[in-house]
């Protein structure tokens, strides 16, 4: 059998999840299942009524059972249609049509304000984390904010 399911300590959280309706869920499969971060984000808060729409980078196998751990860890919230991609490439049009289909632009979403920005040599990281020596055109995080580059 398998060791129980534990919460790894983040060093910060969400100050307060009654803030966001939508929650975008990025992460990548970890052997099939959510990683560990993702695990004890979604143990923490409560998503009851929540709208949780999740998109993943992978390897190979899909999503493999990470919607269902999803699932199991907010029970009460919605889980929207994901997206996963590749880690060798990515497809625009893909991820377009996945937020058009779940009606991403129709919605008021927890980002309140975005900021358009020039890159420069500030610290810019993908919705992912990693940090991005040459931004292009995008979404990123900048000091903390979401940054749009144009």
């Amino acid at each position: 059998m398998g060791s129980p399911v534990t919460e790894l300590e983040l060093k910060t959280y969400l100050p307060n999840l009654a803030n966001y309706d939508v929650i975008l869920l990025g992460y990548f499969n970890w052997l099939a299942s959510i990683p560990a971060p993702v695990r004890s984000f979604l143990m923490h808060d409560d998503f009851s009524g929540k709208t949780i729409m999740p998109f993943c980078s992978i390897g190979g196998r899909r999503f493999g059972q990470t919607i269902s751990a999803i699932a199991k860890l907010a029970p009460e919230s919605v889980i929207l249609k994901g997206l996963d991609v590749t880690y060798s490439s990515y497809d625009r049009t893909a991820i377009r049509s996945w937020l058009d289909a779940i009606t991403v632009y129709q919605q008021t979403s927890a980002v309140r304000t975005v900021k358009s920005e020039n890159a420069s040599n500030k610290g810019f990281y993908s919705l992912n984390g990693q940090k991005v020596k040459e931004p292009r055109k995008g979404i990123y995080i900048v000091d903390g904010e979401k940054r749009i580059i144009e």
